[in-house]
């Protein structure tokens, strides 16, 4: 191609008047494909989107070569559409569990066809494909649904769930959510102690020992949210309003780290019916494992039962 061009992968870009022009390969019928792909080519190599205010966008779709069956409308929707979801439990900080786009939460890939379904634990019943094709008002908003049965999600205290509206989350389109849930009248999971590594009064009254332990550090880092800095995007043109703003700011904690065995004590409540042990830890340090034990009180050789592993790869 000639020069201007950005990228070298299936998909490359380049400035024209008045916009972009974007050349996609390997084009299938599969409009999902073209989600991560062009994604993170404009996140990374062809920053063109503004990530701060509103914004309009006009497509002009061209495909040279024989024309395989692709619905233009929603591989349309699939350039535009970067949608993402975390869902937190019991307090975590950290996302257990992380979506994509919110059509694939309704059980409808490349946005069901452009069609309505109905399935037992899935579903897209109203909303329809063209805004012209709407016979009244109500058509031209989408509804989906999905039942959590074979692959449900226990909690003991709570649950948070947060759909990512757009790439940085900046995606002016109206949502609305409805959720049911089973549950008891009061949360089964407790907090009833906590130790903090790195903190020397917490470590004595815990009875923390790890002789090979590391010197207490501090860390400034971020939890994986997403996007945390909206960033300037258009050097050349006047900045969008929001440029530069911290979406999401660093904590700063202490701790320590070992390669032996640490051991402490912790406050139980006798009428537990199971115990969750959770750690706050640091990404940096790959391939984190250790084995878990648990005993009681001045516990000795054969007193300890083993719990299971924690274990991060990478």
């Amino acid at each position: 191609m000639s020069s201007g061009w950005v990228g070298r992968g299936k998909v490359r870009a380049r400035e024209v008047a008045n916009g972009a022009e974007i050349a996609i390969d390997g084009v299938t019928t599969q409009a999902r494909y073209y989600k991560p792909l062009v994604y993170e080519f404009f996140r990374k190599e062809f920053a063109i989107r503004p990530r701060w205010g509103e914004f309009e966008v006009e497509l002009m779709m061209e495909y040279v070569g024989e024309t395989p069956t692709l619905d233009l409308d929603n591989l349309a929707k699939a350039l535009l559409d970067a949608l993402k979801g975390h869902i937190f439990f019991d307090d975590s900080q950290t996302p257990q569990a992380q979506g994509t786009g919110t059509e694939e939460w309704g059980g409808g890939g490349d946005y069901w066809g452009g069609r309505n379904m109905t399935l037992p634990l899935a579903g897209h019943p109203v909303g329809v494909r063209r805004p012209e094709d709407a016979k009244v008002p109500e058509d031209k908003i989408h509804s989906a649904y999905r039942f959590l049965l074979a692959d449900l999600m226990p909690f003991g205290k709570n649950a948070r769930i947060q759909f990512e509206h757009g790439g940085t989350n900046l995606s002016t389109e109206h949502y609305e959510t409805v959720t049911y849930w089973y549950g008891l009248p009061a949360a089964s999971l407790v907090r009833t102690d906590q130790l903090k590594v790195g903190d020397l009064e917490s470590e004595r009254a815990h009875g923390y020992v790890s002789p090979n332990a590391s010197e207490v550090y501090e860390l400034t880092s971020r939890y994986e949210l997403g996007p945390d800095t909206l960033e300037r995007l258009w050097p050349n043109l006047p900045p969008v309003s929001g440029e530069g703003r911290e979406v999401y700011p660093a904590h700063k904690d202490s701790g320590r780290y070992t390669t032996g065995v640490s051991e402490f004590n912790v406050k139980l409540d006798r009428n537990n019916l199971g115990v969750l042990l959770r750690r706050k830890l640091d990404y940096s340090l790959a391939n984190q494992r250790a084995e878990v034990y648990i005993g009681p009180p001045d516990a000795k050789e054969g007193d300890w039962k083993a719990a299971g592993i924690w274990y991060l790869a990478g």
